[in-house]
């Protein structure tokens, strides 16, 4: 029952109102937009202009969670108590928009009362000062904290047993495609991921890897969006790239993680129902390399000479890298464990010139190192090279024709018109399934290309064409000239190859 004395002090509160403070928030925006918190502040504005309040401010969280599993800080609900103070009403649209956990709760009451700060929520006004109020705020808080809790035991209990099935629940990783049958490969972006795998285990950095695929303009992941224009790949950096990269989802393995205290902690390791991308060799292979204690992180160093990490012992099969001991005479290649040494410079000209000898003799096997095993695209290139020689040399016929400018240009115009669209589909084709630094040498004079690439270009170009092995020899005098048989260089479909133009004696 409401005494006449209570109505009396509720009316004399609301009429020393002197302004309002309106709190919104939401707990996830997938969207991005801020539709539900505009809602919340739209609905809020009406009450105060209905009551006459003045609005002081607005404070928004905007996809921050309010519950005890949150992680993140809410640095709106940090802001209120400097807002807050006597004459001012804290509106919101319900009293789980302001918190989900009971302690958080008591402690901005209990402040807010101290000030005589009343609370409007639900569509009324609380005077914390009055027990009933502050009774009905107090099981309003209850249900809040408590409907979160069940609603997380049932989400836990439904990833459980996704998890035992090998059904993945988390956010989907570069590489994939989401279709209704669940995750598809994505030939494109799976092809960029088993590349790092493959060079890191060849013994390349992490950053040298992220900066290259940039500059090749590679997909790049993010999360919600992809980009394709490479750029992504100098955000994520190195340290990017190793987060990724040692995902166990790669390898088709479902990994179950939960907080023990704060920890988080694996609590299950099953197959998944994904086709992987890797092999799980592959991937507890990266795992162990890149959680060495031992392994020396340069995230600043540049990649600066043509074989490191590419051309392997043949000995142990690990990436060579570049050595300037003062006991070597001169630069060489070394294995990590020893086992071989080779002369660096005269090693990268041997190379050199055995890509430029295979660009100008091998034709055939040249086509199918830059458009791969598939006839279509290989087809696709040489109807471009065909049409493009057949609309050159009409240009040239027309040249001699005995015509007006004006039949000429129009005469140029329909060949144009005729072949161009013919010329561009083709070439579409063919570098839908090619590296586009492979792609300058079709057609193109190889010496000229090789000196206009830059070295991770250049790195490119060999780790897609050749296999570089260096073999062991019996120890010689290191100041003696370099030998080629002392590499074997082979494509990548192991045929034996090797330069027409190198010369012993020089």
């Amino acid at each position: 029952m409401v005494t006449r004395a209570n109505a009396t002090n509720r009316v004399w509160h609301m009429t020393n109102i002197e302004g309002a403070v309106i709190y919104c928030r939401v707990s996830s925006d997938q969207s991005g937009r801020a539709q539900s918190v505009a809602q919340q502040e739209a609905d809020c504005r009406r009450t105060c202009e209905v009551e006459g309040w003045p609005v002081i401010d607005v404070v928004v969280d905007n996809d921050i969670g309010a519950s005890r599993y949150s992680q993140g800080t809410r640095p709106g609900f940090l802001r209120l108590r400097a807002l807050l103070g006597r004459g001012v009403v804290l509106v919101s649209w319900e009293s789980s928009r302001i918190t989900r956990k009971l302690g958080e709760f008591a402690e901005l009451r209990d402040f807010c009362e101290s000030l005589g700060v009343q609370w409007f929520v639900g569509g009324r006004l609380y005077d914390l000062s009055d027990p009933q109020d502050s009774y009905m705020l107090g099981i309003a808080a209850q249900n809040a904290e408590l409907e979160v809790a069940l609603s997380r035991k049932r989400i836990m209990r439904s990833k459980d047993a996704s998890a035992a099935r090998g059904v993945h629940n988390g956010w989907m990783p570069f590489g994939y495609v989401k279709t209704p049958d669940g995750w598809q490969v994505d030939p494109e972006r799976a092809a960029v991921v088993r590349e790092a795998v493959r060079r890191l285990l060849a013994g390349e950095s992490l950053r040298s890897l992220a900066k290259e695929f940039g500059e090749r303009k590679l997909p790049a992941p993010s999360r919600g969006t992809e980009t394709a224009s490479g750029s992504g790949w100098e955000k994520i950096g190195g340290k990017g790239l190793r987060s990724m990269i040692l995902s166990p989802t790669y390898a088709g393995i479902h990994v179950r993680h939960r907080r023990d205290n704060g920890v988080r902690v694996e609590v299950s390791r099953v197959q998944g129902n994904w086709e992987p991308i890797i092999t799980s060799d592959e991937h507890y292979r990266l795992v162990a390399m890149l959680n060495d204690p031992a392994r020396k992180r340069t995230w600043g160093s540049q990649i600066t000479h043509l074989l490191s990490g590419i051309a392997v012992c043949g000995v142990c099969g690990k990436g060579v890298k570049h050595s300037n001991m003062k006991s070597d005479f001169r630069p060489r290649y070394r294995c990590p464990d020893s086992h071989v040494k080779r002369a660096a410079n005269e090693l990268d000209d041997y190379v050199r010139d055995t890509i430029i000898d295979f660009f100008t003799e091998d034709v055939l096997l040249a086509g199918q190192v830059i458009y791969g095993d598939d006839d279509a695209a290989r087809e696709a290139a040489e109807t471009a090279r065909a049409l493009r020689q057949r609309f050159d040399a009409e240009i040239i016929e027309l040249s001699k024709a005995k015509v007006s400018a004006t039949t000429r240009a129009r005469m140029v115009e329909q060949m144009e018109a005729e072949l161009m669209p013919k010329i561009e589909e083709a070439e579409e084709k063919a570098r839908q399934v090619s590296n586009p630094v492979l792609q300058k040498f079709d057609g193109n004079d190889p010496l000229e290309v090789w000196k206009s690439l830059t070295i991770l270009e250049r790195r490119t170009v060999v780790r897609e064409c050749l296999r570089i092995v260096v073999l062991r020899v019996e120890k010689r005098n290191p100041r003696r000239a370099f030998d080629p048989e002392s590499v074997r260089i082979t494509t990548r479909k192991e045929v034996p190859i090797s330069s027409r133009w190198w010369n012993r004696d020089e």
